[in-house]
Order: structure tokens, then C-alpha cells, then sequence
């Protein structure tokens, strides 16, 4: 349902970000003030900004992948953006302080929310390769996790030489690439 929202947004739909907003508006709201004890007009200004960076995020390709719910990367950005806010010392100085908070924040990169992606995309990536079964899932993980050789591979597996073993390893990953595409998850694998 989110994926379908976040496709639109990209496209430049921008109802979609309307539906966004209310879908989890008042949970967020709920949240915040309860967590961080924040009156309701900064759980309102602190989830327009949240919303804002949010469409920024999508626009700019920065938001890859949506597994299941955006709602774990929306709630992220709203407690960083809070976060920054308490950190900044900014009060309720009105709409202008606000905006000009907004624009000065936009432009540095927050490491959470790319944090947030990454545990995302692991999370995808881990359930795609159990789906795959084995050998791929034994041999992906021995190669990309124990850092195993061809070599090595070759003798656990059974080839009866490095080309094939490469030749296997090359098709397990291609289907980890299917499963994962399946899923609308990008992923670049080298």
C-alpha cells in the first residue's frame, strides 16, 4: 500500500503525499508527544518537517525501497528531527525560525535515516536469500560473509573446478537479484 504511494510520489503525484501525511499523522502526533513530552503545535510543526524531508527523500531517489510499511522510516526522521531540533535550541519562534531551521537542516545528510535504509535493505536481502534454499544460500553466504575463495567453494560444494563454481555462485546471485526485484528492492551486488 506505502509502495504504491511512494511510486506516485516519484512520479509526481502529489495527492499521494496528502494520503501519506494522514495516514500516519495522528499516530505520529500520539507518539511524540507522549515520548518526548512536546506540545502539540511542535509534534505538528516537528511532523510537517518530517513529512517534508520525507517527499525530499523520495524525490531524490535517497528512498530505494519500501518492504512492507514506510511508517519505521517516517517515525525515524520525525525522532531525528526533533532530536535536531532540541539539539539546535530551536523553540517555538514561530513560522520563520522554523523555516529557516527547515532549509539550514535540509542540506546536511542524516546518517540515521541511512542507517534506517541499510537495516531495511539487510532485513530484505536476508529474508530473499532464504527464499532462495540451498546450494545458493550456503554459497552466497560463505562467499560474501566468510569471505570463502573459489577454491574453497569448489571443494565444499563438489565442482569439479573454479569455473564452476564461479558459473553456480553467478546464478545463485542473479536469483538473490530476481527474488529482490520481485520485491521492487534495488540493489546494486558487485
Amino acid at each position: 500500500m506505502d509502495e504504491t504511494l511512494v511510486v506516485s510520489l516519484k512520479n509526481g503525484d502529489m495527492q499521494s503525499l496528502g494520503k501519506l501525511y494522514s495516514r500516519y499523522r495522528n499516530e505520529f502526533l500520539g507518539m511524540i508527544r507522549s515520548k518526548y513530552r512536546v506540545s502539540n503545535d511542535d509534534a505538528l510543526d516537528i511532523y510537517q518537517v518530517t513529512t517534508l524531508r520525507l517527499y525530499d527523500n523520495i524525490v531524490k531517489g535517497k528512498l530505494t525501497m519500501v518492504h512492507s510499511s514506510i511508517k519505521p522510516y517516517i517515525f525515524s526522521i520525525g525522532i531525528n528531527v526533533y532530536k535536531e531540533m532540541v539539539r539546535d535550541g530551536i523553540k517555538r519562534q514561530g513560522q520563520a525560525g522554523l523555516l529557516e531551521w527547515v532549509e539550514e537542516k535540509s542540506a546536511v545528510s542524516d546518517e540515521t535515516e541511512a542507517a534506517v535504509l541499510k537495516e531495511n535493505l539487510l532485513d530484505a536481502t536476508k529474508q530473499a536469500i532464504e527464499k532462495l534454499g540451498e546450494p545458493c544460500k550456503s554459497m552466497l553466504i560463505r562467499f560474501y560473509y566468510f569471505k570463502a575463495s573459489m577454491q574453497q567453494l569448489m571443494e565444499q560444494f563438489g565442482y569439479k573446478n573454479e569455473a564452476s563454481a564461479k558459473n553456480k555462485k553467478y546464478k545463485c546471485l542473479q536469483g538473490l537479484r530476481d527474488l529482490l526485484q520481485a520485491e521492487k528492492v534495488r540493489l546494486t551486488i558487485a
